[in-house]
């Protein structure tokens, strides 16, 4: 039997029939495996004697396949050489709170720890910095120099946050017709809301056709879904109400994702979801790889069984 551990946020804060850790948990319950939550208040280093994190088993229950309720149960500990596999799974920001627990699981690493993903890929890679380094990407301003962003860009733009995630500090606005001052309380503004840096596009029209999710393991494909805003929205984004179905990547974007894949592999990062959006890629999501139910439902096969497999 092995143990997996899954670094959580508090269950209060997950759409428990929707979240991919607790989806990933179920699936390794199923194969007789126990899979134990791990909270913050619970998390530590030590260099001084044997580490023993307080975890709590997780017991789930489903409906067509899926978690339908969640149960802890009572706080069992697990020293470091039981913990078979360690899933890093807490949601952005990336802040310097989740920098900090990354510094503590490279510590636990260096005493033989085996973390999906792996802590010196994550702070390797920014999700949006390292898909607008490619040589196929989207137009991209990112920092906070006022004259650098006025040369970049005009017309209607979305500015967004470097280290959030769900869509949270998307904004869409108009630069056109505005004067020089207006452009820079606008931008000294989005600098104060996100924390110096702001990353500014082009905003492009085929959002409104959809965005694709497509997830990685270890470089192959499991699976892809569009996601569609709302009529009258431009946040491809579920979490903020686009609906979503099935669909296929074609071989040109495939082989970029798995170029990319390669890429961060070499560092420990396994699991990846990619946004796509208009033949290009717009996000590597590796901090907290979701939406792995949305996809599993959409392409009729459970993914996290598929995961599992390949550890």
């Amino acid at each position: 039997m092995s143990n997996h551990v899954f670094f959580i946020d508090p269950l209060l804060k997950l759409n428990l029939q929707k979240d991919s850790s607790l989806y990933l948990a179920h699936a390794v319950q199923k194969r007789g495996d126990q899979a134990f939550a791990l909270f913050e208040e619970d998390f530590f280093y030590s260099n001084t004697g044997e580490i023993a994190l307080k975890v709590r088993p997780i017991q789930l229950d489903d409906e067509d396949d899926f978690v339908k309720s969640v149960t802890l149960l009572h706080p069992e500990t697990l020293k470091l050489e039981e913990i078979n596999w360690f899933h890093m799974r807490l949601d952005p920001p990336f802040d310097g709170r989740y920098l900090r627990y990354l510094w503590i699981l490279q510590a636990l690493k260096e005493r033989g720890l085996r973390i999906i993903n792996d802590p010196d890929g994550i702070l390797l890679f920014n999700e949006k910095l390292t898909a607008y380094s490619m040589a196929r990407a989207h137009p991209t301003f990112v920092g906070a120099s006022f004259e650098a962003f006025e040369r970049s860009l005009d017309g209607d733009i979305i500015v967004k946050p470097l280290d959030l995630y769900q869509g949270k500090g998307v904004e869409k606005f108009s630069l056109t017709g505005l004067k020089r001052e207006e452009k820079r309380q606008f931008f000294e503004r989005k600098k104060v809301e996100m924390g110096g840096v702001v990353v500014a596009q082009p905003f492009i029209k085929e959002v409104a056709s959809g965005e694709i999710r497509a997830l990685f393991f270890d470089g192959l494909h499991l699976g892809s879904i569009l996601k569609t805003p709302k009529q009258g929205d431009f946040l491809a984004n579920i979490a903020q109400g686009a609906s979503y179905k099935s669909t296929t990547l074609t071989p040109e974007l495939h082989g970029e994702c798995q170029k990319l894949c390669q890429r961060m592999g070499k560092h420990g990062i396994r699991f990846v979801a990619f946004d796509l959006l208009a033949g290009k890629i717009s996000e590597a999501n590796v901090t907290c790889p979701g939406l792995l139910v949305e996809v599993s439902k959409a392409n009729h096969k459970n993914l996290a069984e598929e995961i599992l497999t390949k550890l």
